[in-house]
């Protein structure tokens, strides 16, 4: 794995035309309707061959190879695209200094690939090369990625700094690159403005899924677990055990769950509520992730939970696993002495 500095020095001079050929940000909307589908079809394969890594480096270099002689279409950008994926999947780098040696900042091609540098780069490079990007690109889409990266990576740290989250918000607010990053900055302020620890959590009145209508305010005087999720979500299932052993252990004990789920379909959401004997409230949003209720939230990933105290305030956010089972059994023994 080449250093971070190595990549760095690439882009700074291809940044200076040291290349002769440079992909900016001028391309045609030329579409090879013949290669893209060879590219859906190399992608079953792949699918079929259990995500094979040797047939995706094969076809990996096969995309990079048409997006080299085929730089300025439409269907370049999404072979090169491709080629960063099945590179990220299978933790191979061999390729990505030579693209990033022929990208200007304003080339439309950073907003397609720069998701995937997180499999291809240490933790440590991959904030530092999205840092330097941030400061850098000019092309909207790309330079939001990094953006958005640096704040949720900031906001993982145990103590954040507020000024700097503020920030890249607003920055992602101020690029307006898509409606997605705009809406992912202004859900974030809403956040530091009112979903911070300690403050009121925001009621809401919405149904279960028998029909049963609910508001938070319900539950004043218990503590409560809004969790959002979904049954296609790999990273929520892990979680039902824990939130199953809280729900046995404490639904006496002023303690309550409300499922949120942002499944797509109802009945599949109903079905495995009942397989899996998840007894606690669950309510389907029709919308999804443009629902009233993930927005007034803030979720933008899922799981997402929010722990509330018997007070209305927020106590917690994104707890996981063991610790969240271990932050409630501290805080409901504290409430019952």
């Amino acid at each position: 794995m080449k250093t971070i500095f190595r990549v760095l020095l690439i882009v700074v001079l291809s940044g200076f035309g040291v290349q002769s050929i440079v992909y900016s940000q001028d391309y045609s909307s030329k579409v090879d309707t013949t290669f893209e589908n060879y590219m859906n079809k190399a992608w079953q394969e792949i699918q079929e061959a259990e995500m094979s890594d040797s047939l995706q480096l094969i076809y990996a270099k096969e995309f990079y190879e048409y997006f080299q002689n085929n730089p300025e279409t439409a269907t370049a950008r999404k072979a090169i695209r491709n080629s960063f994926m099945m590179w990220g999947n299978t933790k191979t780098s061999d390729h990505v200094d030579e693209v990033l040696k022929l990208l200007d900042y304003d080339s439309e091609i950073w907003g397609y690939i720069i998701f995937t540098f997180r499999n291809l780069f240490s933790a440590e490079e991959h904030k530092e090369l999205m840092e330097y990007l941030s400061e850098n690109l000019t092309e909207p889409r790309g330079k939001s990625e990094a953006v958005l990266f640096l704040l949720r990576s900031e906001l993982r740290e145990e103590d954040p700094n507020e000024e700097l989250t503020v920030d890249l918000a607003r920055q992602l607010v101020e690029i307006n690159a898509t409606d997605f990053h705009v809406q992912q900055g202004l859900g974030y302020l809403h956040e530091f403005e009112s979903l911070n620890i300690g403050q009121k959590a925001p009621d809401f009145t919405t149904r279960t899924i028998d029909g049963q209508k609910i508001s938070l305010s319900d539950f004043e005087g218990q503590f409560v677990l809004l969790e959002f999720w979904a049954t296609w979500c790999g990273p929520c299932i892990p979680e039902i055990p824990h939130l199953k052993a809280l729900h046995e252990n404490y639904q006496n004990e002023n303690f309550s769950i409300v499922g949120i789920s942002l499944d797509r379909d109802k009945n599949t959401l109903i079905n495995f509520i009942e397989e899996r004997e998840m007894e606690w409230n669950q309510v389907f949003v029709e919308e999804g992730w443009e629902s009233d209720l993930p927005r007034l939230f803030n979720v933008s990933g899922i799981p997402r939970m929010y722990l509330i105290g018997p007070d209305g305030n927020i106590i917690a956010r994104d707890l996981r696993g063991e610790e969240m089972v271990s932050k409630i059994d501290q805080l409901i023994s504290e409430h019952l002495d």
